[in-house]
């Protein structure tokens, strides 16, 4: 497991905590009682698209809220106003022949940088899967060990419902949590989620997918009402015996709010996760913990402080 990544996304995550708490004598006694409201204000926001290999990508269509614009030939852009709740802003970077991915960002002073890497949409060994199969038949879809298990005759066209007949265009990404580019490929940024009772909690990834489905003109397809496909998760190297539960919670990732939101759970089966979803999108086997505030200073061999980056 490559802790550095949890680590990254815990830190950033601790960041948001306790902020309407204070108390000079060191307790966390006013917290109980304390009401949070959202605070709503408008922050400049600006960034960097690019590909897993590092090269610009211009034409990205970025979107907070009800604002968009597109990056420049060399992957930038901004907005100046963009609107942020309870210092955080919500950003969709979506590009016709990448998988999209939603990011989130959490202002200072008043502004915030926000960088994006995009997948392309092919087959890449152990990482993304393109297929297609027919409806009517159903398919397994693998990528690398993860396995996407489709029901026949269960999809339906996501704007209206309505059936669908005929060849499905598959598009999976797999995001292994030892990926060097985890925290930047992954969507959101900070691991938080919500559990089923509305808890906060922070998020230890056992590795996230993305399923896309559309028809011949790129219509989006989605699980019809009742029907359920299978994700069966690959136990990633690294992980300890002591970190293999025999359960784990399964998350979707809601672009609107910029969080992961529980939606059910997966079950050890010998080196996997397997469990069930009921609509496709950035799903995520996770392990939360409890949400903590945390207080230091990262310093040299020579005592002197490192600046934050």
């Amino acid at each position: 497991m490559n802790i550095k990544n949890w680590l990254y996304g815990t830190i950033a995550t601790c960041s948001l905590m306790l902020t309407g708490c204070n108390n000079s004598k060191g307790d966390l006694s006013d917290c109980e009682n304390y009401v949070f409201t959202d605070s709503v204000s408008n922050s400049y926001i600006y960034g960097f698209v690019s590909d897993v290999d590092g090269n610009a990508l211009a034409n990205v269509l970025v979107t907070s809220g009800k604002d968009t614009t597109v990056t420049s030939e060399n992957g930038a852009y901004s907005f100046d106003r963009c609107r942020a709740v309870n210092g955080r802003c919500v950003i969709k970077f979506e590009e016709n022949e990448y998988f999209s991915v939603v990011r989130t960002a959490d202002i200072d002073n008043g502004e915030a940088r926000v960088d994006a890497v995009l997948m392309p949409q092919d087959t890449k060994e152990g990482v993304t899967e393109i297929t297609r199969f027919y409806n009517s038949q159903g398919a397994t879809i693998k990528v690398g060990n993860m396995q996407i298990t489709i029901p026949a005759n269960s999809l339906v066209y996501e704007n209206d419902g309505k059936p669908f007949y005929g060849s499905v265009f598959a598009s999976a990404y797999y995001l292994n949590p030892n990926s060097e580019n985890f925290t930047k490929e992954m969507p959101g940024g900070d691991m938080s989620g919500v559990t089923v009772d509305g808890k906060s909690v922070i998020l230890l990834s056992y590795g996230m997918v993305e399923v896309t489905l559309k028809d011949s003109v790129n219509k989006k397809l989605q699980l019809k009402e009742g029907a359920e496909s299978t994700l069966s998760f690959p136990i990633p190297e690294g992980f300890t015996e002591n970190q293999k539960y025999n359960e784990i919670p399964l998350w979707y990732f809601d672009d609107e709010k910029g969080t992961w939101v529980e939606e059910g759970i997966a079950t050890k089966n010998g080196d996997s996760y397997s469990g069930k979803i009921k609509h496709f999108s950035w799903h995520n086997l996770d392990y939360p913990s409890k949400r903590a505030s945390i207080c230091g200073r990262v310093i040299n061999k020579k005592d002197s402080l490192f600046p934050m980056y």
